[in-house]
Protein backbone atom coordinates (compact mmCIF):
# COMPACT_ATOMS: atom_id res chain seq x y z
CA UNK A 1 0.00 0.00 0.00
CA UNK A 2 1.33 3.83 -0.83
CA UNK A 3 0.89 6.54 1.10
CA UNK A 4 -2.51 8.15 1.87
CA UNK A 5 -4.40 11.44 2.46
CA UNK A 6 -7.63 11.54 4.25
CA UNK A 7 -9.25 14.85 5.78
CA UNK A 8 -11.61 14.63 8.42
CA UNK A 9 -15.11 16.36 7.42
CA UNK A 10 -15.55 20.04 9.25
CA UNK A 11 -12.02 19.66 10.83
CA UNK A 12 -8.82 21.04 10.34
CA UNK A 13 -7.58 17.50 10.20
CA UNK A 14 -5.73 15.62 7.77
CA UNK A 15 -4.69 12.06 8.40
CA UNK A 16 -1.45 10.72 6.33
CA UNK A 17 -0.39 7.25 6.12
CA UNK A 18 3.13 6.23 5.68
CA UNK A 19 4.39 3.46 3.70
CA UNK A 20 7.74 1.72 4.25
CA UNK A 21 10.27 1.54 2.90
CA UNK A 22 10.52 4.95 1.07
CA UNK A 23 12.66 4.24 -1.27
CA UNK A 24 9.69 1.95 -2.67
CA UNK A 25 7.95 4.84 -2.89
CA UNK A 26 9.55 7.80 -4.63
CA UNK A 27 7.01 10.21 -5.49
CA UNK A 28 4.92 9.18 -2.05
CA UNK A 29 7.21 12.22 -0.07
CA UNK A 30 6.19 15.20 -3.02
CA UNK A 31 2.34 13.33 -3.32
CA UNK A 32 1.81 14.26 0.72
CA UNK A 33 2.80 17.76 -0.05
CA UNK A 34 1.09 18.68 -2.68
CA UNK A 35 -1.96 16.70 -1.21
CA UNK A 36 -1.38 18.80 2.16
CA UNK A 37 -0.31 22.26 0.78
CA UNK A 38 -3.82 21.98 -1.15
CA UNK A 39 -5.91 20.97 1.67
CA UNK A 40 -3.93 23.77 3.95
CA UNK A 41 -5.03 26.43 1.20
CA UNK A 42 -8.65 25.65 2.08
CA UNK A 43 -8.19 26.58 5.96
CA UNK A 44 -8.45 29.52 7.66
CA UNK A 45 -6.00 28.76 10.33
CA UNK A 46 -3.45 25.27 10.58
CA UNK A 47 -4.08 22.09 9.13
CA UNK A 48 -3.30 19.55 11.53
CA UNK A 49 -1.21 16.90 9.90
CA UNK A 50 -1.83 13.06 12.16
CA UNK A 51 1.29 11.20 10.50
CA UNK A 52 -0.21 7.42 11.13
CA UNK A 53 2.87 5.61 11.82
CA UNK A 54 1.04 2.16 13.46
CA UNK A 55 2.05 -0.76 12.80
CA UNK A 56 5.52 0.39 10.51
CA UNK A 57 8.69 -0.50 11.48
CA UNK A 58 11.04 2.39 10.36
CA UNK A 59 13.98 2.02 10.07
CA UNK A 60 16.95 5.11 10.76
CA UNK A 61 17.39 5.27 6.41
CA UNK A 62 13.50 5.88 6.57
CA UNK A 63 13.55 8.98 8.86
CA UNK A 64 16.51 10.21 6.94
CA UNK A 65 15.14 9.88 3.72
CA UNK A 66 11.71 11.14 4.88
CA UNK A 67 13.90 14.14 6.25
CA UNK A 68 15.40 14.76 3.05
CA UNK A 69 12.14 15.43 1.62
CA UNK A 70 11.70 17.96 4.19
CA UNK A 71 14.17 19.84 4.36
CA UNK A 72 13.89 21.95 0.88
CA UNK A 73 10.97 23.98 2.03
CA UNK A 74 8.30 23.11 -0.05
CA UNK A 75 4.57 24.17 0.76
CA UNK A 76 2.97 20.89 2.58
CA UNK A 77 6.20 19.66 3.99
CA UNK A 78 7.00 19.80 7.91
CA UNK A 79 8.77 23.36 7.66
CA UNK A 80 5.03 24.49 5.89
CA UNK A 81 4.35 27.08 8.81
CA UNK A 82 0.59 26.13 7.71
CA UNK A 83 0.69 23.09 9.08
CA UNK A 84 0.62 21.31 12.72
CA UNK A 85 2.47 17.77 12.46
CA UNK A 86 1.78 14.60 14.78
CA UNK A 87 3.43 11.50 14.93
CA UNK A 88 1.29 8.36 15.69
CA UNK A 89 2.59 5.00 16.87
CA UNK A 90 4.47 2.74 19.09
CA UNK A 91 8.05 1.89 17.48
CA UNK A 92 11.03 2.96 18.64
CA UNK A 93 11.96 4.80 16.20
CA UNK A 94 9.06 7.01 15.83
CA UNK A 95 10.55 9.60 18.82
CA UNK A 96 13.83 9.45 17.19
CA UNK A 97 12.21 10.73 13.99
CA UNK A 98 10.41 14.00 16.32
CA UNK A 99 13.92 14.31 17.94
CA UNK A 100 16.00 14.61 14.23
CA UNK A 101 12.85 16.39 13.06
CA UNK A 102 13.72 18.97 15.95
CA UNK A 103 17.14 18.81 15.33
CA UNK A 104 17.32 19.21 11.60
CA UNK A 105 13.93 21.40 11.00
CA UNK A 106 13.55 22.82 14.33
CA UNK A 107 10.17 21.87 15.01
CA UNK A 108 8.66 20.28 17.70
CA UNK A 109 6.35 17.54 16.44
CA UNK A 110 4.38 15.42 19.34
CA UNK A 111 4.59 12.02 19.44
CA UNK A 112 1.48 9.92 20.77
CA UNK A 113 0.71 5.91 20.56
CA UNK A 114 -3.22 6.20 19.63
CA UNK A 115 -4.94 7.48 16.52
CA UNK A 116 -7.62 8.31 19.77
CA UNK A 117 -4.89 10.28 21.79
CA UNK A 118 -3.86 11.82 18.57
CA UNK A 119 -7.25 13.44 17.30
CA UNK A 120 -7.99 14.21 21.01
CA UNK A 121 -4.83 15.95 21.29
CA UNK A 122 -5.57 18.02 18.23
CA UNK A 123 -8.73 18.81 18.95
CA UNK A 124 -7.85 20.25 22.14
CA UNK A 125 -5.40 22.17 20.46
CA UNK A 126 -7.77 23.71 17.94
CA UNK A 127 -10.40 24.06 20.38
CA UNK A 128 -8.78 25.87 22.68
CA UNK A 129 -7.19 28.08 19.74
CA UNK A 130 -11.06 28.87 18.66
CA UNK A 131 -11.87 29.72 22.32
Amino acid sequence: MGFTVRKLQGEPIAIVTLALPIERYPSGPGMICHQLSQLAAREPGPLFAIFDMRGLEPSLSDVYLWLAEQKHGKQGSLTDARLRPILVGTHPMIPVAAKKIRQQLGIDVRCVPTMDEALATVRGQFASSAA
